[in-house]
Formats: C-alpha cells, sequence, structure tokens
C-alpha cells in the first residue's frame, strides 16, 4: 500500500462521508460531516466503514491517453480505450493508502469489517478473482467460489458468481447458480492469487414474496438486508432477512419489509 496524507487544501472534496459523533439515536444536529476527496481525483466513491472509522473505496483519476487511429487498444497500459483510470484506497487516521490489485488488474472493495478485513474484486483477464485482504498484514487471501448448500433433499454443490457482503465472523453474502446465499467461504493460501477448490459452506437466503431480492449487506447476527424488485411492476421494496442468533429450523427464518 502506498500511504498519501492529505494536506489542508486536498480536502476541498465533492463527495461526503457522514461520521456520527453520537449515536444515531440522538438528536440529527449532533452529526457532522467530513469532506473526503482523494488527491487529484475527479471522483470518489465510498463502499464501507467499519466501527473504528476505517473507510473503503476507489477514486478515478480521470481518462487515459486513447490509442492513436488505427493501434489497437491494450487493457492495463498507458494506451487505452479513453477508460477511466480507477484506483481502491483505505482511509485511516486522516490518511489515505492506495490498494493496488495483487495481480495489477482493476480492483473494487466491496465490504471491510471490525477486524479490519477486507473483501474485493479483483477484475483480470479470466474474469473476477474474490480476496480478503488483511490491512494489519498487507496480504491478500483468496476465496474459494464454490461450496455446500444443504437442502431438503441432501447436499448440493454451488457456484458463486459475485459476493456482497462481509461480517465479522468471516461470513460472505453471495450470488449463487442456486440464489442468494451466506455462509463461510473456503479461503486458499495467504499470498497466493490461486482461489482454492474446496467447498466452503453455505445457507440459502430466501426470496422475497413475488420478486427478486437484489441482496447488499450482512452482519454479525446473520441479518442480510437488500431491495426487493417487485414484479411485474418497477416498484422496489427495502427488505431485511431475519435469523434468530441460534441455530434453528429454517421455518424460523423470515424475510420482513423495511418501509
Amino acid at each position: 500500500m502506498t500511504a498519501i496524507t492529505l494536506s489542508r487544501d486536498l480536502k476541498k472534496a465533492v463527495l461526503f462521508a457522514a461520521i456520527a459523533a453520537v449515536p444515531l439515536s440522538a438528536a440529527a444536529q449532533s452529526m457532522r460531516y467530513e469532506r473526503i476527496d482523494y488527491p487529484r481525483a475527479v471522483q470518489t466513491l465510498i463502499t464501507g466503514v467499519n466501527d473504528d472509522g476505517t473507510i473503503i473505496g476507489t477514486y478515478t483519476l480521470g481518462e487515459l491517453p486513447r490509442a492513436p487511429k488505427g493501434t489497437a487498444c491494450v487493457s492495463n497500459t498507458a494506451i487505452t480505450c479513453g477508460a477511466a483510470l480507477v484506483d481502491a484506497f483505505i482511509y485511516r487516521h486522516k490518511t489515505f493508502s492506495m490498494l493496488r490489485s495483487p495481480e495489477g488488474s482493476s480492483i473494487r472493495l466491496v465490504a471491510i469489517n471490525n477486524h479490519d478485513q477486507i473483501l474485493l474484486q479483483d477484475s483480470h483477464g479470466k474474469g473476477n478473482t474474490w480476496f480478503l485482504y488483511d490491512i494489519a498484514r498487507d496480504l491478500f487471501t483468496p476465496i474459494g467460489m464454490v461450496g455446500n448448500l444443504s437442502t431438503a433433499d441432501g447436499i448440493k454443490t454451488i457456484h458463486l458468481h459475485v459476493v456482497n457482503g462481509l461480517n465479522d465472523k468471516g461470513e460472505i453474502l453471495a450470488g449463487a447458480n442456486s440464489g442468494r446465499v451466506f455462509g463461510k467461504p473456503a479461503l486458499g493460501v495467504p499470498g497466493s492469487l490461486t482461489a482454492p477448490t474446496e467447498p466452503g459452506d453455505f445457507t440459502a437466503v430466501p426470496n422475497c414474496a413475488g420478486g427478486n431480492l437484489d441482496i447488499k449487506g450482512i452482519n454479525t447476527l446473520d441479518q442480510v438486508v437488500g431491495t426487493c424488485h417487485l414484479a411485474p411492476s418497477t416498484m422496489e421494496t427495502s427488505w431485511v432477512f431475519l435469523r434468530p442468533r441460534s441455530p434453528a429450523p429454517a421455518a424460523n427464518s423470515q424475510l420482513t419489509s423495511v418501509e
């Protein structure tokens, strides 16, 4: 990681991170805002924050040089098709740390937990690889994208295609060929770029009634939040998937609308 300390002038921002000075249940006027803008970036996007106030996100430095006429565009070089240069950052203690992809490709930070582990997506020519990044150890660990799912008909093998959330227990929230799931993935060798082939253990997230569930996050109590796209209309309703703290039959789990 490369650390960059903000000067006073660089704190002029186009993006705001809401920092609560007191619990959210207190008066709104007790909240304050801190301006956050990556140095020289044309856009800064924040994707997560943990209890220590460590913030993760991406920044855009504008378009790279376009390839001359008659010259082929080449990815991951200075000569591109005019695509924006996007990188990831960690912001803590008033300091930006640039986080580069372990494979030299495009990187997207998805979530951060209270153990300073970051869930990230690494996009490259062969597809996507998902990693857990440990800030303290400066170490990437690949995440397995195969899992075992318990069903009424027994154990089913599933394949994950996108990961949306991470909690303090190391569980992830994911989309799979079987639908939405959450659970503990298999982890590869720390520092390796190869995802493990061993399966993790997952539980299905029930779909919302009459619509498709777009999952967004998971907490340590295994409560999952998302948006229900109600069919056939374009109406959207926020839902939370409530699950008892202790293991219980699936019948005790439910989706609750938050309107």
